[in-house]
């Protein structure tokens, strides 16, 4: 460890050791990049205790979603979340934040010819989805008919709202040049610059030779009570338990 603090210094002082950033985790301007092929109208229970994801079905996107009128060729999503700093620099708190933001922030995602779908309404979907083979999904969601229609602590009913499918998504830095590369950063250290790679750059991209594959998906959380009807969901819009599920999701939790 002595060693590799050592050769760490040596390289600031020629130039700065490189940030090895992951940006895979983080919430898009259009929900997660999808690396798990989520499929419109799914339903997942999320454990946030544990950080993972099971699905327990399916809302028909034939009879609830809506498609998108028309084929958009080029477009750019933006990162809303923060990359992550996994190694290759030792920095304080404070520092690490505005890594992690100032990286996401100069970071994009380009896109050829997308269309998306969405779900019209998916609470009510849910719901009419529910009554119509209410059997399997009291079973599935583990709830007494009789009892509190509670799901435990912590644990959460999320549905994908809306996908992204297309072309290619490919992420980028600063606009104009590819990810995979090395950037400086607008940070200083005592020691000089920092610089930084997107290090999973290359690992998100996608290619698809029809046009037509997952590129990314939407979901909504929501925690559920005792309705008049049965079952109620209550969204979640609390942006930190977005930015913990979209992690678990992107892990493959």
């Amino acid at each position: 460890m002595l060693r590799i603090g050592l050769v760490c210094a040596l390289f600031l002082v020629l130039g700065g050791c490189v940030a090895n950033m992951q940006i895979g985790t983080a919430l898009t301007s259009r929900g997660v990049i999808d690396q798990a092929n989520l499929q419109l109208g799914q339903v997942l229970l999320w454990n946030r205790v544990e950080g993972t994801t099971r699905p327990i079905g399916r809302i028909d996107p034939e009879r609830f979603g809506r498609s998108s009128p028309a084929l958009r060729e080029q477009e750019t999503a933006a990162f809303t979340g923060s990359a992550k700093l996994i190694g290759g620099v030792d920095l304080p708190d404070r520092l690490r934040g505005e890594l992690e933001s100032e990286v996401a922030n100069r970071s994009q995602i380009a896109l050829r010819n997308i269309r998306f779908t969405s779900l019209h309404g998916p609470s009510n979907a849910f719901y009419e989805t529910v009554r119509g083979d209410d059997g399997f999904w009291y079973a599935e969601l583990d709830l007494d008919r009789n009892g509190p229609l509670r799901l435990p602590d912590g644990v959460f009913l999320v549905i994908v709202t809306e996908v992204t499918r297309g072309e290619s998504l490919r992420v980028t830095v600063d606009r104009q040049l590819d990810a995979g590369g090395t950037f400086t950063s607008s940070i200083v250290t005592a020691r000089g610059p920092v610089r930084f790679r997107v290090s999973d750059a290359r690992s998100l991209e996608i290619a698809s030779s029809d046009g037509n594959t997952n590129l990314f998906a939407q979901f909504q959380i929501y925690a559920t009570t005792r309705g008049e009807n049965g079952i109620r969901l209550l969204r979640v819009d609390d942006r930190m338990a977005r930015a913990e599920l979209a992690a678990a999701i992107a892990s493959g939790r």
